[in-house]
C-alpha cells in the first residue's frame, strides 16, 4: 500500500515527500515514518481491536503530529487510542470523520469571495492606471458680445496645432527649457513677441492661458500629470491633442446654446473625445458634461449711425451733386461717413451713404458693438457687411431736366493706313461742335484695318462740365454714353495708298525734296568713276539728272500685315562726261514707300516721308530688279500721264 500524506489545510491526498498540496498550495508535513516495536523489556500495553486505519485517520493523526520534529513524535510512547470512526453500511468512515465534506459549503463561499476580491483588484487596477482628466479642465469657453444678444464658443483650450511641432519651431524649443528661466532673460521688446507668438499683443500675455495638460512649460506639464516623466507626458499630451484630416483638434465641445445670451444665463458643455486612442495612453476625461455661467458680457448703449444724417440734391438731370450733412453726436467722432462725390446723378438713382467705424466693431448675434470714450454702442448687425460698414440709400430727386446735342455730327477723323487697308485712330478735335469741345471724349472702336466696305464704333461719354452746362447727349445710354456706327464709304476725306493712277502728280507734290536730293546727287558724281556701270573710261567731269518716269509698285496682299503697301520710284537719266572724253548714261532711282493721298490731292506730309536713292544701269536692268525682281509681292507699273 502506498505510503500518502494529506493536507492540514484542505485535506486532499498527496504523495510521500510532496512539500505543498497541488490543491491549495499549502506546505506539507513530512511522511509519517513506519510503526516500531516496543522494547523487549517493556510489558505490552493491553490494546484494544485495532479498526482498519483510514486515510482520515492519517489525517488526523498528521493534524496532531508537530511540523517541526516528525521522528520525535515516534519516540513518544503509545498513547490510547481515541474513538474510531463508525463505518458506514459500505464501510466507509462516516461524514464526521471527513474535514472536507464538513466544510463545503464554507469552502464555496470562500473560494466565491476569492473570485470577487480577484475581480475587485481587476477593476481597482485599471480605474487607478489611468490619468484622470476632468473635461472643464481642457475646455475653454469664450463669452463675448452685448448682453442680452451675447454670442458663445468652445474649444479644446489649447495653441494652435503648429505650436506643437517637434522640431523647428520656437515654441517647441522653449518646451525644452524651464520656463520661468526663459520669461526672466527676456527684456520686454522679447516678451512682447513671445506674447504675439502665444497670440497674445504684449508681454502680459506672455504668461500661458491654455490648459495646463497642454501647456509648452514642463514645470506647469508635470506637476498637472503628477508625473516626472517628460516622455511619458508629452505622449499623453499628443494623443490628448489629435487632429483631424483638416488640422482641427478632435477633442470637441459642443454648446447647449451659444447665441442670444445675457449675464447670469446656464450653458450646458458636452464634451467628445477620440476615447480609444486617449484609452491606449491611459487618459480618461471624466465628466465630459458640466455647465458654465455666462459672465462678461457688455452693457451698451444703442445707436443709429444714420440719426441726424441729411441728403440733398441739386443740378441738372444726368449730372446732379448730393450734399450731405450731419448733426455731430457723442459718438460721431468714432464713425465716418462715405457717398458718391460726383455730379453724375440723375432722378431716380441709388444714392448710398456708408458708416464705417474707426473702432474695433464686434458682432454679438444680431447686434454690433464697439467701445469710445469708455461706452459701449450698439448698433443692429443685420446689413452689416463683411468689412464691419453700415450702408443707407436714398433716392435721387428734384434734378432740373438738360438739352439734348448730337455728339458726331459734323466730325471727322485722323486714320491710320489709308484705303484699302485703313484704319481710324480718333476724332479729329477741329471738326467737333463748340458746345461739346473739352467736354466730351471720344473712343474709335475699330480693332482691324478695314476697306471701302468696312465698319467701326465710335462712344462719345460726356465730362461732369457738359451737364453743368445743362446738356445730354442725343441717343446716350444709362450710363450717360452716346454710339454710332460708320461706314468707310460714307465718310468723306479717307485717305488712299497711291496708285498708278494718282502717282504721277506726287513728283510734283514733293518736288523740292526730290530736287535737293538731286543736287545732292549730281554734286555726289564729279570726280567718280562709273566704269564698273557703263563703259566709260575716267572720273566725271560733267553731269546732268532729267526726270524721267515714275512708277509705283503696290502690294498683292488682301490684308493688312503692318508691311510695306506702296512704292514710288522716280526715274532720272544721268547724262556724263569723263576726263578721259568718254560720255555715257545711266539712271538715278529715287524712292520712298507707304504714300497716301486724300481726296482733295493731298499727299502724305513731306516732312513725314524718307527718301533713298540708288542707281541702275538701264531700263531693263529696272525692269529686271525692280518690276521683275518683286513680282510675288508687288505690282509693279508705269504711273498713268
Amino acid at each position: 500500500m502506498d505510503n500518502k500524506i494529506f493536507c492540514p489545510q484542505c485535506g486532499s491526498p498527496a504523495a510521500a515527500g510532496t512539500k505543498f498540496c497541488a490543491t491549495c498550495g499549502a506546505q506539507l508535513p513530512a511522511a509519517a515514518p513506519a510503526p516500531q516495536q516496543a522494547a523487549p523489556q517493556q510489558a505490552a500495553a493491553p490494546q484494544q481491536a485495532q479498526q482498519p486505519q483510514t486515510p482520515n485517520d492519517t489525517y488526523a493523526q498528521a493534524r496532531q503530529t508537530p511540523r517541526a520534529n516528525p521522528a520525535a513524535a515516534q519516540a513518544q510512547p503509545a498513547a490510547t487510542p481515541a474513538a474510531q470512526p463508525v463505518p458506514a453500511a459500505d464501510g466507509t468512515p462516516k461524514a464526521g470523520g471527513n474535514w472536507v465534506a464538513d466544510h463545503k459549503n464554507i469552502l464555496i463561499i470562500g473560494c466565491a469571495a476569492i473570485v470577487v476580491i480577484i475581480a475587485l483588484i481587476v477593476i481597482l487596477v485599471n480605474i487607478f492606471k489611468y490619468t484622470k482628466i476632468e473635461a472643464k479642465d481642457l475646455i475653454k469657453v469664450d463669452f463675448k458680445g452685448i448682453d442680452g444678444s451675447g454670442t458663445a464658443t468652445a474649444e479644446l483650450n489649447a495653441y494652435p496645432s503648429y505650436m506643437y511641432l517637434d522640431t523647428g519651431d520656437i515654441k517647441s524649443a522653449l518646451s525644452d527649457l524651464d520656463y520661468d528661466d526663459v520669461m526672466e532673460d527676456f527684456d520686454e521688446d522679447d516678451l512682447d513677441a513671445l506674447g504675439s507668438l502665444m497670440g497674445g499683443s504684449s508681454s502680459k500675455d506672455a504668461k500661458e492661458t491654455v490648459s495646463k495638460y497642454l501647456s509648452l512649460d514642463n514645470k506647469t506639464l508635470k506637476k498637472a500629470y503628477d508625473n516626472d516623466d517628460m516622455s511619458e507626458i508629452k505622449k499623453m499630451r499628443k494623443a490628448l491633442l489629435k487632429t483631424d484630416d483638416k488640422d482641427n483638434y478632435k477633442i470637441t465641445a459642443k454648446l447647449s446654446k451659444s447665441k442670444g445670451l445675457k449675464n447670469g444665463d446656464k450653458v450646458k458643455v458636452t464634451v467628445k473625445y477620440p476615447e480609444s486612442s486617449l484609452k491606449d495612453k491611459n487618459i480618461k476625461i471624466i465628466n465630459t458634461e458640466f455647465e458654465v455661467e455666462v459672465k462678461g458680457l457688455q452693457k451698451g448703449t444703442k445707436i443709429d449711425p444714420f440719426d441726424g444724417i441729411d441728403v440733398s440734391f441739386s443740378g441738372f438731370d444726368g449730372n446732379g451733386s448730393a450734399s450731405v450733412n450731419y448733426t455731430y453726436k457723442d459718438w460721431s467722432d468714432a464713425v465716418s461717413y462715405d457717398y458718391d462725390y460726383s455730379s453724375e446723378l440723375k432722378n431716380g438713382d441709388s444714392y448710398e451713404v456708408t458708416v464705417s467705424f474707426y473702432y474695433d466693431l464686434t458682432k454679438s448675434g444680431d447686434k454690433a458693438y464697439f467701445k469710445y470714450d469708455d461706452k459701449y454702442y450698439v448698433v443692429d448687425a443685420k446689413d452689416l457687411s463683411d468689412d464691419n460698414t453700415l450702408t443707407k440709400t436714398y433716392t435721387v430727386e428734384g434734378l432740373k431736366e438738360r438739352s439734348e446735342i448730337d455728339p458726331f455730327e459734323g466730325i471727322s477723323f485722323e486714320y491710320s493706313g489709308a484705303l484699302p487697308f485703313v484704319k481710324p485712330s480718333y476724332v479729329d478735335s477741329e471738326s467737333v461742335k463748340s458746345e461739346l469741345k473739352d467736354k466730351v471724349y471720344y473712343t474709335v472702336d475699330c480693332p482691324d484695318y478695314l476697306g471701302e466696305d468696312g465698319e467701326f464704333t465710335v462712344t462719345c461719354e460726356p465730362y461732369y462740365s457738359l451737364s453743368e452746362d445743362g446738356y445730354t447727349l442725343k441717343g446716350a445710354d444709362a450710363d450717360g454714353n452716346a454710339k454710332k456706327t460708320f461706314k468707310i464709304s460714307e465718310i468723306k476725306g479717307v485717305p488712299s495708298y497711291v496708285t498708278k493712277d494718282n502717282a504721277e502728280a506726287t513728283h510734283e507734290f514733293y518736288k523740292d525734296q526730290l530736287d535737293e536730293k538731286v543736287k545732292e546727287a549730281q554734286e555726289g558724281l564729279i570726280g567718280q568713276s562709273y566704269s564698273w556701270l557703263t563703259n566709260a573710261e575716267g572720273d566725271i567731269e560733267e553731269a546732268t539728272l532729267d526726270y524721267s518716269s515714275t512708277y509705283v509698285a503696290f502690294t498683292k496682299d488682301t490684308k493688312y500685315d503692318y508691311s510695306t503697301v506702296n512704292r514710288i520710284y522716280w526715274l532720272y537719266k544721268v547724262s556724263f562726261k569723263t576726263d578721259e572724253g568718254d560720255e555715257a548714261a545711266f539712271y538715278y532711282l529715287f524712292y520712298t514707300s507707304d504714300i497716301t493721298v486724300t481726296e482733295d490731292g493731298s499727299y502724305t506730309d513731306p516732312e513725314k516721308i524718307y527718301i533713298s536713292s540708288t542707281t541702275v544701269k538701264n531700263m531693263e536692268a529696272f525692269n529686271e530688279d525692280y518690276v521683275e525682281g518683286y513680282e510675288d509681292d508687288f505690282t509693279t507699273e508705269k504711273a498713268a500721264s
